[in-house]
């Protein structure tokens, strides 16, 4: 049996998800993507060039190893984020959408009925939509050494997916020796 992540009519190997902002260089960003194992990288539609007229940090990143999941961040209403997310559909010719909408610009909370509004609106649409639930941050990018730090998350993702799989062991109401009690010096 294949151990592959399932995401709407998608399947991946690799079960993290990197992003492609605040890399201190394009070079280093692809240094961290590769490191990282990803098949997805998120990419903020409202902080990327994506007339590609001029240069844009989409012309780094190779599609036919990567899939792009646009991302509606900076987006504070519903509505914003649903023209976000058609914006990317069009532009970028995927319906596959991490949904973000703000509530506080400070802690990055999201905006939880909004995001909720927003969803229903483009799951109808056709979207595959992944909330952004939670604050979160750029634990790769914002590293000493993000290629480092890239490679550090795959290695953390398949150890952790590699226990899953191993499975745990029964769970007990109290501990109980690890050591046979046979043969003990008394």
């Amino acid at each position: 049996m294949a151990d592959t992540l399932k995401i709407g009519k998608m399947e991946f190997t690799s079960r993290l998800m990197v992003g492609t902002g605040k890399y201190p260089t394009n070079e280093i960003m692809i240094k961290a993507l590769e490191a990282s194992g990803a098949e997805v990288v998120t990419v903020a539609v409202r902080r990327v060039n994506l007339d590609r007229r001029n240069e844009s940090m989409l012309d780094h990143i190779d599609t036919r190893r990567y899939t792009l999941l646009p991302n509606t961040a900076g987006c504070y209403t519903a509505e914003d984020a649903i023209r976000t997310a058609r914006l990317a559909r069009e532009a970028l010719d995927t319906a596959f959408v991490k949904l973000e909408v703000l509530g506080d610009e400070k802690t990055l909370f999201p905006d939880n009925e909004a995001l909720l509004e927003a969803a229903r609106v483009l799951v109808k649409e056709g979207f595959t939509v992944l909330p952004y639930t939670s604050d979160m941050n750029t634990g790769i990018a914002g590293a000493k050494d993000p290629v480092a730090m890239a490679r550090a998350m795959n290695l953390a993702v398949e150890a952790g997916r590699l226990a899953y799989r191993a499975g745990r062991i029964p769970k007990k109401l109290y501990a109980t020796a690890s050591s046979p009690l046979e043969g003990m010096i008394e």
